[in-house]
């Protein structure tokens, strides 16, 4: 169980801002097993505590104890105070050794491991995009694509506020479809074989779709409707052109918009697809870490990494949202189903033998597509209308993704562990908050530092020169 303080504090901090081939993996791979890999970070501290404290009882009554053993029962006071004094100068060294390898017995890393392992995470990062391939080639899009991931999940730093809100931008503004654009380049660019990366692209795609698509289209739609009764007034029916859908008229440029929002949808979905086949738990951090360290890697154990990350953790990947899909997929169905249903059943209670059906199908404006021109369900305003209804609908259903946005909820709901991308485009397990402050602190120092010696250099080849 996670401690109610680390909820609370990720809850502050947060809250705006089945056995798979990967655990297949790790245990083929050799590595043994730490008791303290199946805890919380919380439950392992608790237990880390708990052996510091045995050990510390322990360790005097084993000194004790050894020496017993060594001191001859019948032997003279004299030499018990010579052993016992001998004994007194080794014994510290006897108890480090012992107390490291019970640690390590138990699960518990060293602690200059820890530290070790700390500042080796924040070390050993790329600086650069590759802007030159293996063969010496320039490889431009590679470049441009590391640099877009790098701005958008940065794994080695805090993400610059700037591209923070123009990403925001992008993804509300629905003209010039700017936010399914935004979504395509989105998914096209991210590594769609890890699990975190594809929980991030189901989150953004559906959130942003209940507030683009869902509350702000309400809203639209309950002001014009609001407005057009207001107006109407003895033999004046605005509502007749101005209610919701109504200007739609049936035009190409509405069915542009429809047929980008079903690829969104259909992209999503192929996204959810993915996430049950995708790679991630506490193993694959450990993996791409150890990648990404390489030979600095090599004094780590183990057991320091499950202290770390918890390598023998198991969860489902993509946690609640597995589940979320076949709502997500009730929700479709039902918000059009219902529409189409509800316009025959109003198409057939009309008599057009009677009246006159013509008013319901709005007139070709400008070059229109050749199927759309002949076949008068598609300039049928009240076709539109049911188009626009359902499509509203279902875009407020998507609230409970838009919840799941909120970082203490995917934290704990979802479970994924966070990935990002350093400045080569390369997948990464993502640093910390803390370590991220660390990291941005020790690179202020270096440049502070290089600056200083270029400004010595650069007075001793003054000096030199005008000697």
């Amino acid at each position: 169980m996670v401690g109610w303080g680390e909820w609370a504090a990720g809850w502050k901090r947060w809250l705006w801002g089945t056995r798979d081939e990967a655990d297949a993996e790790h245990e083929h791979s050799g590595e043994s097993w730490s008791p303290t890999a199946v805890l919380s970070s919380y439950g392992r501290r608790k237990y880390h505590q708990l052996v510091d404290s045995q050990l510390d009882s322990f360790m005097p009554f084993m000194k004790n104890y050894l020496l017993s053993y060594i001191v001859e029962t019948e032997a003279n006071e004299k030499s018990t105070e010579v052993v016992a004094g001998e004994w007194q100068e080794t014994w510290p060294d006897i108890e480090l050794d012992l107390r490291w390898k019970l640690r390590r017995k138990l699960g518990v890393p060293d602690t200059e491991e820890q530290k070790l392992l700390y500042h080796l995470r924040l070390d050993h990062w790329a600086k650069y995009p590759p802007l030159r391939g293996s063969s010496g080639w320039p490889q431009p899009f590679t470049a441009l694509r590391a640099r877009i991931l790098h701005m958008m999940h940065p794994a080695d730093e805090h993400q610059d506020r700037r591209v923070y809100y123009v990403l925001l931008i992008l993804n509300l503004s629905a003209m010039f479809q700017l936010c399914n654009w935004t979504m395509f380049v989105h998914f096209l660019l991210i590594d769609k074989s890890d699990e975190h990366q594809l929980v991030l692209y189901i989150l953004a795609n559906k959130g942003y779709h209940f507030i683009v698509y869902g509350a702000i289209q309400f809203v639209q739609n309950a002001a014009a409707y609001f407005n057009c009764v207001l107006e109407d007034i003895d033999m004046n029916h605005p509502c007749s052109d101005g209610a919701p859908g109504r200007n739609l008229d049936g035009n190409f440029e509405y069915y542009i918009e429809f047929m980008f929002e079903q690829i969104r949808i259909a992209s999503v979905w192929y996204a959810f697809y993915l996430l049950r086949r995708s790679k991630g738990g506490p193993a694959r951090m450990a993996r791409l870490e150890l990648a990404r360290l390489g030979e600095a890697s090599s004094s780590i154990s183990s057991e320091t990494l499950a202290e770390e990350f918890g390598l023998a953790e198991r969860h489902e990947r993509g946690g609640v949202l597995r589940f979320m899909f076949a709502y997500d997929l009730a929700c479709f169905i039902f918000c059009y189903a219902f529409g189409a249903l509800n316009l025959i059943w109003k198409m057939q209670t009309f008599d057009c033998t009677t009246h006159n059906c013509t008013v319901f199908v709005n007139p070709v404006r400008g070059h229109i597509p050749f199927l759309i021109e002949h076949f008068k369900l598609l300039r049928d305003w009240r076709f539109t209308m049911t188009l626009d209804f359902s499509e509203t609908t279902y875009s407020l259903l998507t609230f409970p993704f838009f919840l799941l946005c909120m970082r203490p909820l995917r934290k704990y709901m979802i479970g994924s562990r966070p990935t990002g991308y350093d400045r080569a485009g390369n997948l990464q397990a993502e640093l910390n908050f803390a370590q991220k402050e660390e990291r941005a602190r020790l690179e202020a120092m270096k440049m502070n530092a290089e600056r200083a010696a270029t400004l010595i250099q650069a007075r001793m080849r003054g000096k030199q020169a005008r000697v």
